[in-house]
């Protein structure tokens, strides 16, 4: 399934996510790009959480039970470790806890 990462698209993402057992999430490692698609919302001054999270626990709502993180222009940090470690350590840690829940064994 491919969806952009843009609100129009979550329909369509949906209906793959309902068919798949499987998820391919591709989060970009370029400053800025991550967290804008990782923030958190629900507050007054970022109202909507970013895509990566909405597109997280919607997959795992539609039945995906497993989860392959890539992580994206590595080339534009300048095959940075520790930024590849901080994206890793963070999306892991999100999508292993409610709501999203996927066993710690079923992402990689």
């Amino acid at each position: 399934l491919d969806s952009p990462g843009h609100r129009c698209f979550i329909k369509n993402m949906g209906v793959g996510a309902s068919l798949a057992d499987v998820a391919v999430l591709i989060v970009s490692a370029k400053h800025g790009e991550f967290e804008d698609g990782f923030q958190k919302g629900g507050t007054k001054e970022e109202r909507l959480p970013g895509m990566t999270r909405e597109e997280l626990v919607l997959a795992r709502s539609l039945g995906v039970k497993q989860l392959i993180v890539v992580i994206n222009k590595m080339d534009a940090i300048n095959w940075d470790q520790p930024r590849f470690e901080e994206i890793r350590e963070e999306v892991l840690r999100f999508a292993s806890r409610p709501p999203v829940g996927f066993a710690a064994d079923a992402v990689a």
